[in-house]
């Protein structure tokens, strides 16, 4: 990996993702002919769909509630054989059905697990006010306290500039109070679309008061189609964060904090101005009705706040806005929250619908998948009511990979034994654009002979400029999995999250790496970030072709191989404030040393040089040592990087 990167595993900062696809395995060039590859078909899945429901008895019976008390239907279909457990524990029904006949007799039969409810507070700080924004983060801490009990987990996520995993799920409400006001100072978390809303409103009407109006009407379709891209930035965002409840335990939900999200997204600019809408400035019906089923999906509710308090009841904006919060809600059997209501009433009704529900279980069997289902669960006990969610969706087996890697993507899991990692390579510069190569590499503890799923996203300015994946097997000895891909990237900030997904123990594994690549156009002369590579054996794809053995990226925590030669490589490139030729000078210093020749990039040769210096094998094992490249215009230092080396051994 090159000097300076900065490297991040766990849950971090959410980002614009891809969906591994899975072509052919790549094999190495002296394995075994490969065997057919094997489609990607759907198959009957094993998991059980869960919904979570809400049980009212008018007086008390006297006994448990079992499934045969209730009738079940999905889809028009009836349902048997479903279970009907307390999501907090207490006798399985399961449990009780499946007793062994050689059971002692009234010997209890064993208690089903409890389930503890996971809360996601989603603030969207592209649709709150200003003072939505301080009250949202106010009533997210009451509900930390008052939600976040027994076992219960929360997560903060906020979607401004970025999308940021603020606190990943846990139980210590201290952490989750502390990510609050962390975020309550960020800059980062601050977005101004929606405060700016009013000026934008008064602008219209000034325009059409002075006369104006074929420009605001111009204006206000503008307006229009710029609300509808911000619907689908949040659509797109919720989306993410339902993608990685989808494994967790019911019951689940997602506190979401906006005041200005809208079905109708940009209506009320055009009925300012009496502007015609066009096929841009339809609203976002579809946009919303994603965001529901991808809840749906997860079968998490949407428990949705109007964090801005009181407003004029009579402005349509406002009305848009509130009623688009209370279909996101209906639909996915949360609540929603307008206008000023207290938080303590907030917490009442979330702890209702995800305190201590029963848990409806049933295999898919042959419902439909992928699409949102009618959901009725009647009681056939006189005095007793049942509330529950009003569809489902069945996720299928794809559906589920999609959604895991996406949320791997998306939010990188912790990899505590270090076994994905990810580097890049310098290859060269042409003008204000860098080459390099991208290799993810997966090492042989989580190598199956069978076959691996190797992904990476590359990110720069919030978006995935570059994004490569393949199936890599090696039918020969373990050996480290190596997918590599050259690419371009743009002088700045660069992040890529690497995905391993291992089909045979149905793993995900994630990581990610940060780095600043400098601007080749600025400056008298930029060195790019140092890589260190050393041949290995491994089963390789590189640009799409399978090799055997591949000059492999070394990271700075891990040990070089004193028996093998080292290569040390960058890019130096002459700068537009050069004057006359550079001197590039590289040396080894430490308790392993070496000195390189020094070379001269004149202003008649190319505006880039490509460094590879080579250090025998036979360095002392153990041996600690730094490379330096440093450029000079004359006597002066114009430009310097360095790269710690550390050798294996005693």
């Amino acid at each position: 990996m090159a000097a300076g990167i900065r490297r991040r595993i766990g849950c971090g900062a959410l980002f614009s993702v891809i969906l591994v696809s899975v072509p052919p395995a790549v094999h190495a060039a002296d394995a075994p002919p490969p065997p057919v590859a094997i489609k990607q078909t759907e198959r009957v899945s094993v998991r059980l769909v869960q919904i979570d429901a809400i049980v009212r008895e008018k007086e008390p019976l006297g006994r448990a509630l079992t499934a045969a008390d209730f009738e079940l239907t999905v889809g028009g279909h009836p349902v048997t054989g479903f279970l009907f457990d307390r999501a907090c524990g207490g006798t399985s029904n399961a449990a009780a059905a499946s007793q062994e006949p050689g059971a002692a007799p009234g010997e209890p039969p064993p208690p089903t697990p409890v389930l503890h409810p996971t809360i996601v507070f989603f603030f969207d700080q592209t649709h709150l006010t200003q003072g939505g924004r301080d009250r949202a983060i106010e009533t997210a801490e009451s509900l930390v306290d008052r939600l976040i009990v027994n076992g219960a987990k929360g997560a903060v996520v906020s979607s401004g500039r970025e999308l940021v995993t603020v606190v990943a799920p846990t139980e210590d409400r201290a952490q989750l109070k502390a990510g609050l006001g962390a975020m309550r100072n960020d800059g980062r978390a601050i977005e101004t679309y929606a405060v700016t809303e009013e000026f934008r409103i008064a602008g219209l009407y000034a325009l059409m008061k002075a006369g104006f109006t074929t420009t605001a009407q111009a204006m206000a379709r503008d307006y229009a189609r710029e609300e509808y891209q911000e619907v689908r930035r949040t659509k797109a965002r919720i989306g993410i964060v339902m993608d990685g409840l989808v494994e967790a335990a019911p019951p689940k939900g997602v506190v979401y904090f906006g005041d200005t999200l809208r079905q109708l997204a940009g209506l009320h600019y055009l009925l300012v101005t009496g502007a015609e809408g066009d096929a841009t400035t339809q609203g976002a019906y579809a946009e919303i009705d994603a965001i529901i089923a991808s809840a749906l999906g997860a079968s998490a509710h949407l428990f949705t706040v109007e964090a801005q308090g009181l407003q004029s009841s009579d402005a349509i904006r406002i009305r848009h806005a509130q009623d688009t919060l209370v279909t996101l809600a209906l639909e996915t059997g949360g609540a929603a929250f307008l206008r000023n209501t207290p938080a303590e009433l907030m917490a009442k009704r979330i702890e209702e619908r995800v305190g201590c529900p029963y848990i409806v279980s049933f295999p898919p069997g042959d419902l439909p998948k992928d699409q949102p289902l009618p959901v009725s669960l009647k009681a056939l006990v006189p005095g007793v009511k049942v509330d529950i969610q009003g569809r489902v969706v069945i996720a299928s087996e794809s559906a589920i990979l999609s959604a895991r890697l996406l949320s791997a993507f998306a939010s990188p899991r912790l990899d505590q034994g270090r076994s994905v990692r990810l580097a890049l390579i310098p290859r060269g510069a042409t003008g204000r654009t860098w080459q390099a190569s991208l290799q993810i590499r997966v090492l042989p503890e989580l190598a199956p002979a069978a076959g691996i799923d190797l992904g990476a996203s590359v990110i720069q300015d919030e978006r995935v400029v570059d994004a490569v994946s393949n199936t890599i097997a090696s039918g020969g000895p373990v050996r480290p999995l190596v997918l590599e891909h050259a690419l371009s990237l743009a002088p700045g900030p660069v992040r890529i999250v690497g995905v391993a997904y291992d089909r045979a123990a149905d793993d995900v594994v994630s990581t990610s790496m940060e780095g600043e690549w400098p601007d080749p156009g600025k400056g008298a002369a930029v060195i790019a970030p140092i890589a260190v590579v050393q041949m290995r054996d491994a089963a390789v794809s590189k640009d799409g072709e399978a090799h055997s053995g591949l000059s492999t990226a070394i990271d700075p925590d891990e040990a070089i191989d004193p028996g093998s030669g080292v290569a040390l490589q960058s890019v130096v490139c002459r700068g537009p404030k050069a004057k006359g030729p550079l001197t590039i000078d590289r040396r080894v210093e430490g308790t392993a040393k070496g000195e390189f020749a020094p070379m001269t990039l004149a202003p008649d040769d190319a505006a880039c040089l490509e460094i590879v210096d080579v250090l025998r094998a036979g360095t002392a094992p153990g041996a600690l040592a730094d490379y330096r490249v440093v450029v000079r215009g004359g006597d002066e230092i114009v430009a310097e990087q360095r790269r710690s080396l550390r050798f294996g051994g005693k």
